[in-house]
């Protein structure tokens, strides 16, 4: 039986909080396993996958663009990460002025 090849790409979830990905969330990565790479970085494979007609997401705050698949499941899940984001940097005081912000 023959191997599929690789399209350069694989969809991944991070399982760890050292990853640079948010954890839970299905992204797109460059397939190390592709020897040799078809794409240098993680970012060249998202932007093939969005050519391969893979829709991304786009305009979440402090989620990057371009990276996450857009699922029902990602959105739920990255909009409470933006959700957190916001609040945890509101709720930080501002050391030089003595408020929050």
């Amino acid at each position: 039986m023959e191997q599929e090849k690789s399209k350069g790409y694989v969809f991944a979830v991070c399982q760890n909080a050292d990853d640079p990905y948010i954890c839970g969330a299905l992204h797109v990565e460059r397939d190390d396993q592709a020897v040799p790479w078809i794409y240098e970085t993680d970012e060249e494979a998202a932007r093939a996958a969005e050519r391969d007609g893979v829709k991304l997401l786009y305009g979440i705050s402090y989620v990057e663009d371009g990276v996450y698949l857009d699922t029902p499941e990602n959105r739920q899940l990255l909009g409470l990460y933006s959700r957190e984001m916001q609040r945890t940097l509101l709720n930080r005081k501002n050391p030089h002025k003595g408020y929050d912000r």
